[in-house]
């Protein structure tokens, strides 16, 4: 998803406000905290899925109609593993981009895909646990964890640019 596009439509900034020199004024914390949030919600994932693994089925519900009901029960509580090695994988990959210090813009790109996939990849596990646990649909509960994730990869965007916004106007005296 391009967010700078969408921000722009919906009025949040313009077209000229992010530039090359409003990604260098990101604050290094900011721009560390935003490359670390795909790790943070990726331990979240791993801590969870060892603290639930022995109170799960043995085999699990991989998908849920609207109304709650189970589409399939076909699978094997195992391959709630693999999102979580997919989140890894992108936390890496978001962590490790912090290595290549001169390019901010790239670093803020993958955080913003990291973030995406490591907040969508417990949406399994959570389902299957509220199913367990709860009488809450499962189906409802997947979709908010995907807007959620959407609006996670959008603040790995939108905060660090915005720092980078106050800090450029603080410079040239505007704020």
């Amino acid at each position: 998803i391009n967010w700078a596009a969408v921000a722009t439509k919906l009025g949040i900034v313009r077209p000229d406000d992010i530039d090359g020199e409003v990604i260098s004024e990101i604050p290094a914390r900011a721009l560390q905290a935003t490359a670390f949030l795909p790790a943070a919600v990726t331990v979240a994932h791993g801590v969870a899925l060892a603290m639930s693994w022995k109170q799960l089925p043995a085999e699990v519900h991989t998908k849920w109609k609207l109304n709650g009901e189970a589409v399939q029960k076909t699978a094997p509580k195992e391959t709630l593993l693999l999102p979580f090695v997919v989140s890894t994988v992108g936390a890496g990959f978001s962590a490790a981009s912090l290595l290549k210090a001169d390019d901010r813009e790239d670093t803020l790109r993958v955080a913003s895909l990291g973030a995406l996939a490591s907040t969508i990849a417990p949406s399994q596990l959570i389902g299957v646990l509220t199913e367990e646990n709860s009488k809450t649909n499962p189906a409802l509960v997947q979709a908010g964890v995907a807007v959620a994730s959407v609006a996670a990869s959008a603040a790995c965007l939108a905060l660090p640019l915005f720092a980078g916004l106050k800090a450029t106007w603080k410079k040239a005296g505007v704020a």
